[in-house]
């Protein structure tokens, strides 16, 4: 059966089981520094959203997945959605076949992970222009949380990573950037930041990223509040993490 290039779980059809990424044919392993080719256009013959999409940002739909998978997006769901007193004030736009009122009445932090896994689902359906407009309404959500939590390393992690999906890679940088110099063991904040030069083909920058995951990660996992109590998503990332770097330095994907 082939396999998910993505979390590399085996599957039955032409998308992942587990995390949904198109599932091609074995490849051989690229050379250090290589470029993933690129795939067939994306189905449903939509034309991109106004605004400039990264270089690699549509080839990569399966790794934005897996990246999902790993940030632990559906974590928010159980932590944050019912957190907090209901907060109307982000002036977003409907989304088709969403009760609007009941969105309202969800936090910002809650209506950005809501934007954010909508947007997701669309782009691995090949609907690229409606995954923007989702991704600019969490980025709306997650700058609304930030106005009033400028401290909130998650929020700004997030809008970082969502930045990106929406096409802007120098924004996302930006806020990734800002949050370790908050604090700069932050570990969701250095996985998304090395995951984004991984994408980008920029290899030295990934490898040394991951290896600070890595070498941050033994004691930032014994913070369990400062992570939500998610060891299991922690080590996950450590097993990615140990991966990327063998694989991207050329020794294949065992740690």
């Amino acid at each position: 059966m082939p396999t998910c290039p993505s979390c590399g779980h085996e599957s039955t059809g032409p998308y992942c089981d587990v995390c949904g990424g198109p599932v091609a044919p074995h490849r051989d392993r690229p050379r250090r520094g290589a470029k993933a080719p690129a795939p067939a256009p994306a189905r449903g013959g939509h034309s991109p959203a106004q605004g400039r999409s990264p270089r690699r940002h549509v080839p990569t739909v399966a790794l934005a997945l897996c990246g999902l998978l790993l940030f632990g997006v559906g974590f928010l769901s159980g932590v944050w959605l019912g957190r907090g007193s209901a907060v109307t004030g982000t002036a977003l736009y409907p989304t088709p076949g969403i009760d609007q009122a009941a969105l309202e009445t969800l936090t910002p932090l809650a209506q950005a992970n809501f934007f954010l896994e909508t947007g997701v689902a669309l782009l691995n359906q090949g609907h690229r222009s409606a995954a923007v407009s989702e991704f600019r309404k969490a980025i709306t959500a997650f700058e609304t949380v930030l106005r009033s939590e400028p401290d909130n390393l998650f929020a700004g992690t997030y809008l970082g990573l969502t930045c990106y999906y929406a096409g802007d890679r120098q924004k996302a940088e930006e806020a990734l950037q800002a949050v370790l110099e908050r604090d700069p063991g932050y570990l969701w904040a250095i996985f998304n930041l090395a995951w984004i030069y991984e994408v980008e083909g920029e290899t030295d920058a990934a490898v040394a990223m991951y290896q600070r995951y890595l070498n941050a990660a033994p004691q930032e996992r014994e913070n369990t509040l400062k992570y939500a109590e998610q060891p299991d998503l922690i080590d996950q990332q450590i097993n990615a993490a140990r991966e990327a770097v063998a694989r991207l330095s050329g020794g294949g994907n065992e740690p």
